[in-house]
């Protein structure tokens, strides 16, 4: 808190002395106004990003080598909180597969240094995924949910997986 200058002091009978004492005063103790004046104007567009999906390489779970583990990251930059939906499609090119895997649900979290949002599901696991090449939801943010860069591993399990060439496709698209 800034006090009231005192009113100085003046020995000598001059008026104009004392005037000039009571300025030199409140010129060292109050800011100018042109210091508090400066502004500052910044701007900046931000446009809106895509929504993209990218898997990882397919490996075999190590701690249970039946399972195909798929790592999946899924960016929603579009900022409209449309929410979204990921499909996966799989099929065997060596051996004959079963006809379906079965999908627990998969744990996301946020991408490292990526804020987000975390996808609210609406799916019910475990899911059946055919192994046929047929498409299906696996993974879906509700509305609000799922902004930002989020990382996951979807795994498959049909108990006879080991030792095959499975085709995964992973599509994204808009909405829940």
């Amino acid at each position: 808190m800034v006090s009231a200058p005192s009113r100085p002091r003046c020995f000598k009978p001059s008026a104009a002395a004392c005037a000039v004492a009571a300025l030199a005063a409140a010129s060292v103790l109050l800011p100018t106004a042109s210091a508090n004046a400066d502004t500052l104007l910044a701007r900046a567009n931000i446009a809106p990003g895509s929504l993209t999906v990218a898997a990882g390489r397919p490996a075999a779970d190590p701690a249970d080598p039946r399972r195909l583990l798929l790592p999946l990251e899924v960016v929603d930059a579009r900022g409209d909180g449309a929410g979204w939906s990921v499909f996966l499609s799989a099929s065997g090119s060596h051996g004959p597969l079963p006809d379906v895997a079965a999908l627990e649900a998969p744990t996301v979290s946020c991408a490292t240094d990526s804020d987000c949002t975390l996808p609210a599901s609406t799916l019910s696991y475990p899911l059946e995924v055919p192994l046929t090449g047929v498409a299906v939801k696996v993974l879906n943010a509700a509305p609000a949910t799922g902004m930002g860069a989020q990382v996951t591993t979807l795994g498959l399990d049909d108990g006879e997986i080991a030792g095959q060439t499975v085709n995964a496709t992973v599509t994204v698209a808009s909405g829940p």
